[in-house]
């Protein structure tokens, strides 16, 4: 049944990782609201096609380039969003597979919680006198669509 949940010790190396991420990603946050997320939704693939195109132009024939413009930082940051890009895909393929995992396990344990429910069923019957499997019972009845 632990297939699908981590180590304790997994779990301390990922959110330590996870700081460090932060700490190293933290002047590249923005965040947007949505009036901004509207205006700035233009620039799709093309337009970066464009961009990157722009860049080459630049590099093989630089005198077809506008001298007010600063090539190196345009190269720089044009690199850097696409290394932000393949950071952000990793990250999706990450929240994928560990929200499977999740949701898996939350499945496994949910199993495990109702043959427990059912053993507290059956023990709230047949030991009357025992008041402790009855008020768990109903306790956990209240959480299911049907009373007991």
């Amino acid at each position: 049944m632990d297939n699908y949940i981590l180590t304790d010790d997994a779990i301390k190396k990922i959110e330590n990782a996870l700081k460090i991420i932060e700490k190293l990603t933290s002047d590249t946050h923005v965040f947007l609201t949505p009036q901004e997320k509207k205006k700035l939704c233009w620039v799709n693939q093309n337009n970066k096609m464009i961009t990157k195109k722009t860049i080459i132009y630049n590099k093989t024939n630089p005198k077809l380039s506008s001298p007010d413009i600063n090539w190196e930082k345009l190269d720089s940051d044009s690199k850097k969003s696409e290394a932000l890009i393949k950071i952000l895909e990793k990250i999706k393929i990450l929240n994928e597979g560990i929200s499977g995992a999740i949701l898996k396990q939350d499945w496994l344990n949910y199993k495990e919680a109702l043959i427990d429910y059912n053993y507290t069923k059956y023990k709230a019957k047949s030991l009357k006198e025992d008041i402790d499997f009855f008020n768990k019972m109903e306790d956990l009845s209240q959480h299911f669509s049907r009373k007991v």
